[in-house]
């Protein structure tokens, strides 16, 4: 298996350095186990909630996750600071148990809702190590010749393993039920935080803090960058928590959601390889407009969805889209962490904080207006507007 991903074909393509095709191995495990049941999570919720008779569930989710995205836009700069005292790797591997309690914590809600608090408590103590730690690590390891084809590596193998994830979780929901997924998500974290144990450890040098992040989010230089952060973090979390919540309103079993978003993915996989192959030589930004306006017209055109068939011809252009905004996206990020030469994790803290900050705003608009509105898919022409940002970048 491992010589199939890592062909030679591959390594003489300089897809990856050593270093960045073990992290991606590593991060691939990480991947297959949360695609399993990331998208079913606010489905969950919901259902927790009802079964013990609390009025808004939906509201109460989107609050939840708006909680999420508040504390760890602001604590990101203590992950980073954490990363470069003790090491990219060391902070990763240390994020994992915290990512495994999460889990846990979901699974004993059913029974005791106010394990609710305690799963939002240490996912956010999991973002707040992983995600600054991971972005930086990417950014510092690649290299700027090849970055379209790093990223579109990346996504492809982190893609691969997420593929099978939805499907084979809603198949596990649908007839085994929730805690056998959480069962099987559980042994799948504890298998991958072994990849990370064979990654070179890199300490950054950062010295940042909130208030100096803020500043730089709202500074005149990092504007439209913060304003894409915003509109991308915004697109992609609709697409995580909202469109599953309206699947799963319009009486979309899990096993179906979960083959819709395994048909995305699919496409997704596909396309990525070739963005991938020509976004180092073709403008990165060209093909970035481009796949901000298909992804655009994707999202208004949900709105009006009413059958599963709809839904996965919907997605299926969709995962054409966002693979198109995707990979140069991410290569024109990493590209700027990597020139930041004496603070090269300014970039990635600027990104997270205006991106969870801006999120949270979102959910809580969202939640206030949610009881006001027919249904959740007349938010969608929003968020197609919204999408129309990411191109500020």
């Amino acid at each position: 298996m491992l010589k199939f991903v890592f062909s030679n074909n591959i390594i003489h393509r300089h897809v990856f350095s050593n270093n960045l095709q073990r992290a991606y191995f590593a991060t691939a495990a990480r991947n297959f186990g949360v695609s399993m049941i990331a998208i079913f999570e606010p489905l969950y919720l919901i259902k927790i909630l009802r079964n013990h008779g609390v009025a808004h569930e939906i509201t109460l989710v989107l609050l939840y996750f708006g909680v999420i995205f508040l504390f760890y836009g602001l604590l990101c700069p203590l992950g980073a600071r954490l990363a470069s005292r003790y090491g990219l790797k060391t902070v990763i591997l240390v994020s994992a148990p915290f990512l495994f309690a999460y889990y846990t914590a979901l699974l004993y809600a059913s029974h005791a809702p106010l394990f609710i608090i305690v799963a939002l408590v240490v996912q956010i103590i999991n973002k707040t190590l992983y995600w600054p730690a991971f972005h930086f690590f990417f950014a510092k390891s690649g290299s700027d010749d090849h970055r379209g084809r790093e990223v579109s590596g990346s996504l492809m193998i982190g893609g691969v393993a997420a593929m099978i994830g939805p499907p084979l979780g809603g198949l596990i929901i649908s007839v085994f039920g929730f805690p056998a997924l959480f069962a099987t998500v559980l042994l799948v974290l504890t298998l991958m935080a072994v990849p990370f144990l064979f990654i070179e450890e890199v300490r950054p040098d950062y010295h940042g803090n909130l208030l100096t992040e803020f500043k730089n989010v709202l500074s005149k230089d990092s504007r439209n960058n913060s304003i894409a952060f915003a509109a991308r973090g915004i697109e992609d979390t609709t697409n995580g928590v909202f469109w599953p919540i309206f699947l799963f309103l319009q009486a979309t079993s899990f096993f179906a959601i979960g083959l819709i978003m395994f048909a995305a993915t699919a496409v997704i996989l596909t396309a990525t390889f070739l963005i991938g192959q020509i976004s180092d030589k073709v403008d990165k930004r060209l093909i970035l407009r481009g796949g901000v306006i298909i992804t655009s017209l994707v999202w208004f055109s949900r709105m009006f969805i009413k059958t599963p068939f709809q839904a996965l011809t919907t997605n299926l252009f969709y995962g054409f889209g966002i693979t198109t905004v995707a990979v140069p996206f991410a290569s024109i990020f990493y590209g700027a962490v990597a020139k930041e030469g004496q603070n090269p994790y300014h970039a990635v803290i600027v990104r997270e904080v205006a991106r969870n900050l801006s999120i949270t705003v979102f959910m809580v608009i969202c939640a206030l207006i949610l009881p006001l509105i027919p249904n959740i898919g007349v938010l969608f022409p929003a968020v197609s507007l919204i999408t129309l940002f990411i191109s500020k970048i």
